[in-house]
């Protein structure tokens, strides 16, 4: 099964009232979202510009994605949060299996990396200079996941190359 497939998937699970997918950016200073903004317009033309909706709390940030559950969290492990932030990704990604969550953190954080890894996310980046990664996957999840559902003969039928 396919990453296209999964999303689909899972936004079956998706509440009805629930907001487009949304990119979050979680941090303290602000400075990984500007960075993250200068990566995006480079990347896209001005009507297609991403809104980056940012949060300083890991609370805020959880009530950011109960209201927009197949959001892509981009959150900053610190010295002083990494434990928190362990805990709260592996609660996130249960809690919302849509999601995706990408961690921005300093290089004396590699460590971690693993483990970070291993409690869901799909991406950790060290440097500014290495958001372009961060990006583009900003680009390919927010699109996928705002893709509506389709039956099976819808899929078959869009597929069809005179369909």
């Amino acid at each position: 099964m396919n990453n296209e497939t999964t999303l689909r998937a899972t936004s079956a699970l998706l509440p009805e009232n629930c907001l487009a997918p949304r990119l979050i950016v979680f941090e303290r200073t602000g400075r990984w979202a500007v960075a993250l903004r200068r990566e995006l317009s480079d990347r896209l033309s001005s009507s297609q510009e991403i809104r980056i909706w940012e949060t300083r709390g890991m609370e805020a940030c959880r009530r950011m994605l109960s209201e927009s559950p197949s959001a892509l969290v981009v959150a900053e492990a610190t010295r002083a949060n990494i434990e928190e932030l362990l805990a709260y990704v592996a609660q996130w990604s249960r809690e919302f299996p849509a999601s995706r969550i990408a961690v921005v953190t300093e290089r004396s954080l590699a460590p971690y990396e693993a483990i970070l890894r291993e409690t869901a996310a799909v991406h950790v980046v060290y440097s500014t200079r290495q958001l372009r990664e961060v990006a583009g996957l900003a680009i390919q999840h927010l699109r996928r996941a705002a893709m509506p559902l389709r039956t099976i003969h819808e899929q078959i039928w869009d597929d069809l190359p005179w369909g």
